[in-house]
């Protein structure tokens, strides 16, 4: 008996399995009726597929693109700080290290999560910008400002990436499963139209499902290279 497929299968796994039944299909006369049936089901399968992919690719790269930017954000954050210092030490009478970092450091800011990170280089703005518009050290306020907008814009960026990849996932999921319907519909009709010994010949020998594995058996002779 033909090996039928479950939702548990892994989408490629489902994708091959349509491929070989069409491929044996279309060397079987009386069997076109079966093509017609599965392939557009299957190219749906695979056009959902492409654009979870394309999704996960979106995904992955605004990942990189707050990473980028948190590096940029941090860049701004060390150069206010040597700055401040550097001013310090041509003003020796007027301070503003303690002022604009209480702690001391930068590393308190830098150190923060990608989401928390905005905010407080944003209070740090604030407080540069105190110094007033003349002051040498103003212009870092802006510098600081725009680098914690595009780690802002990046992270929302990245949820809705996120959104996208779990509803191209949902997506799949149903393609996935009418396939599955239609593969079990395409062997019951098999069976009747063409009777069962020529049905069997239409579906492939399914392996390795235990696991969670969906990777096909590979003859013997592969095996053993």
């Amino acid at each position: 008996m033909a090996t039928l497929l479950y939702p548990r299968d892994s989408v490629s796994f489902v994708q091959n399995a349509i491929r070989r039944h069409t491929r044996l299909c279309r060397q079987t006369s009386g069997a076109e009726v079966l093509i017609n049936a599965i392939a557009p089901i299957g190219q749906q399968l695979d056009e959902k597929k492409k654009l979870c992919d394309l999704a996960a690719e979106a995904r992955e790269n605004v990942y990189d693109d707050i990473l980028l930017a948190d590096r940029d954000l941090d860049n701004a954050v060390r150069n206010a700080f040597d700055a401040s210092k550097q001013y310090e030490r041509s003003n020796p009478g007027n301070p503003v290290l303690s002022k604009l970092f209480p702690n001391g450091t930068f590393s308190d800011i830098v150190r923060l999560p990608y989401a928390d990170e905005p905010d407080e280089t944003e209070k740090l703005a604030v407080r540069i910008a105190s110094l007033g518009n003349q002051h040498p050290l103003f212009v870092h306020s802006d510098t600081l400002r725009a680098r914690a907008e595009s780690v802002r814009k990046a992270i929302q960026s990245f949820k809705d990436a996120l959104k996208a990849e779990k509803a191209a996932e949902a997506e799949v999921e149903i393609a996935k499963l009418a396939a599955i319907r239609q593969y079990e519909h395409n062997y019951l009709e098999a069976r009747k139209t063409l009777g069962v010994m020529l049905a069997e010949r239409l579906f492939p020998a399914l392996h390795a499902r235990s696991n969670g594995n969906n990777e096909e058996e590979k003859p013997a002779s592969e095996n053993a290279a």
